[in-house]
């Protein structure tokens, strides 16, 4: 199943406005799920809280027909964040029909939960995002410069020993 998260955060230094739009997709049942907001990062902290958003919905697609959705109002307030990287975001909704959405994501991973009591609903979604931390250039760049080291040293010696006549 392909898995796309698309965080698109975009803060404008003066004035500190901001746009938000994720998609998380890779989800056993239905999705994608899609979260918009506008606001302002007041603090300047680059990080977008609840309550410097003007305006936030997430919508739900159901497998088969239908939609999911929260407004600005169903988010909590204690578990909404997004991060100053791209893809690091926490938030909980609910709905006033009951219907529940869970998402977060960092370090190059992301999990989110869809459930509505209601028709039965219960969907996840979970990914890797393949972010190649600095060890795993460290390896091979260190074998890479060995080896520089050993051709060297042997073009070296060779030049520096004295020809036997």
């Amino acid at each position: 199943m392909k898995r796309l998260i698309l965080l698109a955060l975009v803060l404008a230094s003066s004035a500190g406005a901001a746009t938000i739009h994720i998609v998380e997709a890779n989800w056993t049942l239905g999705g994608p799920l899609t979260v918009d907001g506008t606001g302002t990062d007041g603090d300047a902290d680059n990080v977008l809280a609840l309550a410097e958003l003007t305006s936030l919905t997430a919508v739900y697609d159901i497998a088969g027909g239908g939609t999911l959705t929260w407004d600005h109002a169903d988010f909590l307030l204690g578990a909404f964040g997004i991060g100053p990287f791209s893809g690091t975001y926490l938030f909980l909704a609910q709905n006033p029909g009951g219907a529940a959405v869970i998402a977060s994501a960092g370090s190059g991973s992301s999990s989110a939960q869809v459930s509505d009591a209601r028709i039965g609903l219960q969907d996840t979604a979970s990914g890797f995002t393949a972010v190649p931390e600095p060890s795993t250039f460290t390896l091979p760049g260190a074998g890479l410069l060995l080896a520089a080291a050993a051709r060297f040293r042997k073009a070296w010696s060779a030049r520096t020993r004295p020809s036997s006549k």
